[in-house]
């Protein structure tokens, strides 16, 4: 059965009378989904809140530069493949992998930061949680450039880490993957504290340098 209130308003109705399906410029089932058109041919697929707000999934496919697949909220994205979570985004934006490598759970994150130092005290760039009863291992890589573009800075570490009840411990020995800089007194500092790792680049005097750093860590349920 279908009905027309207006001349761009097409409801279907079924047996009992209930409306299923509402069509103007859009196509909207009820309880869910909404196809709307944005011309050319394409059309976008919102589902979950009415058409893009609050708890809605939004997808635009082949659709030139507007590509989207994703959330309107800073809640986590997980990815479900046989029905068990495989990857996501965690709360913070974050990309993890679940089950990495035949670990359970090892919640691989690969994730980035910034800092500008302006002399040589060591400033954060990254702040990484670590729950308790957790083990694993980061691997980091930082890179600085001068505002001038005259000095440069590589430096990339690994090492191990664990949560036990109590702080965060980092392994003794800080494995040093490769280091390039211009000036000695470009550094860093690991700072192990109750609940996370936070990493320090450190500058130079009266010197404007920018620094950008690459995270990956991955942990699994520990009872050490």
């Amino acid at each position: 059965m279908a009905s027309i209130s207006n001349p761009t308003i097409i409801k279907v109705k079924n047996a009992l009378n209930q409306t299923v399906v509402t069509f103007t410029r859009s196509l909207q089932f009820v309880g869910g989904i909404v196809v709307t058109s944005v011309g050319n041919g394409q059309a976008k697929i919102s589902a979950g809140g009415g058409g893009g707000g609050g708890g809605a999934w939004d997808v635009l496919g082949n659709a030139g530069s507007s590509f989207v697949l994703g959330t309107t909220t800073n809640d986590a994205w997980k990815m479900i493949q046989h029905n068990l979570e495989r990857a996501g985004f965690n709360s913070s934006g974050d990309f993890y992998l679940k089950n990495h490598q035949n670990y359970t759970d090892s919640n691989k994150v690969m994730t980035t930061g910034a800092v500008t130092t302006l002399n040589d005290v060591p400033t954060l760039i990254k702040s990484i949680p670590i729950p308790d009863l957790k083990s694993g291992k980061m691997t980091f890589s930082l890179q600085g450039r001068k505002s001038d573009g005259l000095d440069r800075a590589a430096i990339e570490r690994s090492f191990l880490f664990y949560r036990e009840g109590g702080n965060v411990e980092i392994s003794s020995k800080v494995q040093s993957d490769f280091t390039d800089k211009t000036q000695t007194e470009y550094s860093y500092q690991l700072l192990p504290t109750a609940t996370s790792i936070e990493i320090y680049v450190i500058g130079k005097l009266l010197e404007t340098i920018y620094w950008s750093g690459n995270f990956e860590y991955q942990m699994i349920g520990s009872n050490i």
